[in-house]
C-alpha cells in the first residue's frame, strides 16, 4: 500500500522532468514507460507531461513480441522501466506548467483488435488549463481528496483520476493489484473521498458483501465513485447506488480518446 501526497508527488515530478529534459528531450517528444503500476509511476507520468513529454504507457505484463511492436509504432526517445525511473528520481528539478500540456499515448486494440495509440497533441498553457478545469471542476477535485486507486495505471481513467487529484492538491492511495477484500479493509481503515472503478471491481466487492445494506463495507466517507470501462449491469449499479452516499455515484465514457460524457445516478434512475 503506498500513500502519495500532493507535496510528495511534485517533487517527484519535477525530478522526473528534470532528469528527462537534462537526457535531451524536448516537447512533444515521446518516452516510453513500461513500469510497474507504482505512485512513483503517477508522478511520472505528470512530470513528464508538465513539460509537455508525451509518456507512452505500456503494460509492464506485456510479452517481448508485444512490447516491441508497439515501440515499434510508437517510436519513443527513451523507454523507461523501472531501474531506470528509479534514476530519475533523483534528477534536478524543472520548473513545471501548472498542469499537464498533454496527455498520455495510450494504445487501445480498437474495433478491429489492433492496438492503436491515441494521444492529443501537445496544448498551450491556456488550453491546458481550460481543459484539466474542465474536468477537474465536472469531478470536484480538492485538496481534501484522498482518492483510491483501483485499475493498473497504464491505463487511462486512474492516471486522470489519479493525477487531477493530485494536481488539485489531495491524496492518492495505491494499493496495488485489485483484491477485493483488500480494498474492503483500506476502506474502513483509510476512509478515501473518491474512486474510479470498473463494473468488474464493483461485482467483486459485491460478491464478498461489501455491497450489502446490512453489513457490508461502510461507504460514507466517498463523495464520489465513477466507474466506466465496460457496461454496468443494472442488479450491479442499484447496488452501488444503495451502498455509497446519495449522488456519489457516475458513470462515464470515452476518457482515453479525449473528453467524456458524464451520467449522473440520479439521471440514470430517471431512464
Amino acid at each position: 500500500m503506498e500513500l502519495l501526497t500532493a507535496a510528495e508527488s511534485e517533487v517527484q515530478q519535477r525530478a522526473v522532468a528534470g532528469a528527462l529534459l537534462q537526457r535531451g528531450l524536448k516537447a512533444g517528444d515521446r518516452v516510453a514507460m513500461s513500469t510497474s503500476g507504482t505512485a512513483a509511476m503517477l508522478s511520472a507520468v505528470l512530470g513528464s507531461l508538465r513539460v509537455g513529454i508525451i509518456p507512452v504507457v505500456l503494460n509492464s505484463a506485456l510479452l517481448e513480441h508485444e512490447r516491441a511492436e508497439l515501440l515499434l509504432n510508437a517510436d519513443p526517445g527513451f523507454t523507461i522501466d523501472d531501474t531506470v525511473l528509479a534514476q530519475l528520481l533523483d534528477g534536478p528539478p524543472a520548473e513545471l506548467a501548472a498542469v499537464p500540456l498533454a496527455r498520455p499515448m495510450h494504445y487501445t486494440s480498437g474495433t478491429s483488435g489492433t492496438p492503436k495509440g491515441v494521444w492529443s497533441g501537445v496544448l498551450s498553457e491556456d488550453q491546458a488549463q481550460r481543459l484539466f478545469d474542465d474536468e477537474a471542476d465536472l469531478w470536484g477535485f480538492n485538496s481534501a481528496d484522498l482518492h483510491l486507486t483501483c485499475s493498473p495505471l497504464h491505463h487511462s481513467a486512474p492516471i486522470r483520476f489519479g493525477g487531477s487529484t493530485l494536481l488539485r492538491g489531495g491524496s492518492v492511495l495505491v494499493p496495488g493489484k485489485f483484491d477485493a477484500h483488500q480494498i474492503a479493509d483500506v476502506i474502513q481503515t483509510h476512509r478515501p473521498t473518491a474512486s474510479f472503478m470498473v463494473p468488474s471491481h464493483l461485482q467483486r466487492l459485491r460478491a464478498i458483501g461489501a455491497l450489502s445494506s446490512t453489513n457490508g463495507v461502510d461507504f460514507s466517507s466517498f463523495r464520489l465513485l465513477a466507474h466506466a470501462g465496460e457496461p454496468c449491469p443494472p442488479p450491479l449499479k442499484t447496488a452501488a447506488i444503495q451502498a455509497f452516499p446519495t449522488g456519489a455515484v457516475w458513470e462515464f465514457y470515452g476518457s482515453t480518446e479525449g473528453q467524456f460524457t458524464a451520467c449522473a445516478s440520479a439521471d440514470w434512475e430517471e431512464r
